[in-house]
């Protein structure tokens, strides 16, 4: 049995996920131990392209750095010594160098191949950035205020709830996420196997997302064969079957030390594309299903473990 030390960019959020699922299949495949680490740089790091690579001054050997981001802005210097791996092309963008493009991964073990979705029209998967009034120093241009909770609107959770209720569907739809007065189950409450219940239990994931670096529901939608309604633009757009609304990239939001990127679309496209789904027949469907679930071999778990073993460089 052997260990490597993991950099994960974070606690309680995707890194951590990605963590998890991905230390699952090194201990199947090749018993070997993920030992998560979020202060300090490992031999594998699955954390934000922009600050670990910017603000990481590491001479060691043999690093892979398994990363995406959500903000926008070349980085230029990037350590010779390390395996650079982003997971999509809107990734590689930001990177002076890439070596290699590997998607985020979802556990095969999970996913429901008698779907039905027959449940909801619409389920809307994702968390806003959020804090307390009194903790707000950032002021973000897009943040509406519940329950002296600040939540800076880039997943656009609010506008999506809004959008649904106007078409009269907000109650054929199922949202999880942390904005209170509008999730149903709340984000990170679920395990990992009713999570894939509930995709399967959809027509489709509905994402009006103004920047991702991967978009994890995305894909785990996508394996139980429920396609999308999504915005054109990020990295969504490389790896999405489904419904594509037009948008196109403004200029970025300056928060925090970076400036995340920004698409914005044109509510009357997103209330089309919407309508366009609700009215889609059988046939039309379980085609774009059928294609969406066809797309899960890039996500599965053991095919990027293998592909992560090797880029370690393991003898």
């Amino acid at each position: 049995m052997r260990g490597i030390i993991t950099n994960v960019g974070c606690t309680n959020c995707s890194f951590m996920k990605v963590f998890n699922i991905t230390a699952k299949y090194f201990k199947k495949l090749y018993d070997i131990d993920l030992l998560p680490s979020i202060f300090g740089h490992g031999k594998l790091n699955i954390t934000d392209c922009l600050f670990f690579l910017k603000y990481y001054n590491i001479i060691d050997d043999n690093l892979v750095v398994w990363c995406d981001t959500h903000f926008e802005g070349e980085v230029k210097r990037v350590n010779k010594k390390f395996t650079v791996v982003t997971t999509s092309k809107w990734n590689a963008e930001q990177l002076a160098r890439t070596d290699y493009i590997l998607p985020r991964p979802v556990d095969e073990e999970f996913i429901v191949h008698n779907a039905k979705h027959d449940k909801y029209e619409f389920i809307v998967v994702g968390s806003e950035p959020v804090t307390d009034l009194k903790n707000l120093k950032t002021v973000y241009p897009d943040t509406y205020i519940i329950n002296n909770k600040a939540y800076f609107n880039r997943k656009r959770i609010r506008d999506t709830h809004n959008i649904l209720k106007q078409l009269n569907v907000r109650d054929k739809s199922l949202f999880i996420t942390n904005v209170e007065g509008i999730y149903d189950m709340k984000a990170t409450t679920l395990e990992e196997s009713e999570l894939h219940q509930k995709y399967a239990s959809s027509r489709f994931l509905l994402t009006l997302s103004r920047s991702e670096g991967f978009y994890m529901p995305m894909a785990e939608a996508m394996c139980n064969g429920t396609p999308l309604v999504y915005i054109g633009g990020h990295a969504i757009d490389e790896y999405a079957v489904g419904i594509r609304i037009k948008a196109h990239r403004a200029k970025g939001i300056t928060y925090f030390d970076g400036t995340e990127a920004n698409w914005i679309y044109d509510e009357k496209d997103a209330i089309d594309a919407i309508k366009y789904a609700m009215g889609m027949g059988k046939e039309e469907y379980n085609d774009l299903s059928e294609k969406a679930r066809a797309e899960c071999y890039k996500f599965h778990t053991s095919n990027i473990v293998r592909v992560l073993y090797k880029l370690l460089d393991f003898k």
